[in-house]
């Protein structure tokens, strides 16, 4: 008896760490607007290269940082099967970069991110439902990227 009381806890206890993980939970894609609004906000000059890009977008967007040392892209799909092969393809480019690396990856409800770090590029990539970001850049420029990104999903909430 004692012992299916500690299984019954354990399995609360690990329910509640994957929930305060953000794991089941689902996360919200972030509009168009929300993008353009942000990025200029932080700084970034934004530009719809919709019509320039091979994707099968809905809308494309780009927003360089102000020194022009890398660039933030958006794509917003019609469907989340076109979100999820972009995801999944842009993953496995960054993931063919050789060398002494460190990553991450996380995949929840309606979402999944990857990012790298290796030979000073800094690669990110994150899907909510329909929509896809996406960064290479020097790796130098990781940690302000990284705010530039939660102030974006921040936005979506």
């Amino acid at each position: 008896m004692k012992r299916i009381g500690v299984i019954v806890i354990a399995a609360l206890i690990c329910a509640l760490l994957v929930s305060a993980c953000g794991l089941i939970q689902p996360r919200y894609p972030i509009t168009n607007t929300d993008f353009v609004s942000t990025m200029e906000r932080l700084g970034y000059s934004v530009e719809d290269v919709t019509d320039m890009t091979d994707l099968t977008t809905e809308v494309s967007l780009i927003a360089v940082d102000s020194t022009g040392s890398y660039q933030i892209e958006f794509h917003y799909f019609e469907t989340t099967v076109q979100a999820n092969t972009t995801f999944s393809q842009m993953r496995a480019f960054a993931e063919n970069v050789g060398g002494a690396s460190s990553t991450s990856s996380a995949n929840g409800n309606n979402w999944a991110s990857y990012s790298k770090t290796v030979a000073g590029a800094y690669y990110n990539v994150y899907r909510v439902e329909t929509t896809v970001t996406f960064v290479q850049a020097p790796s130098e420029f990781r940690d302000e990227i990284r705010e530039a990104l939660t102030e974006l999903r921040d936005a979506a909430s």
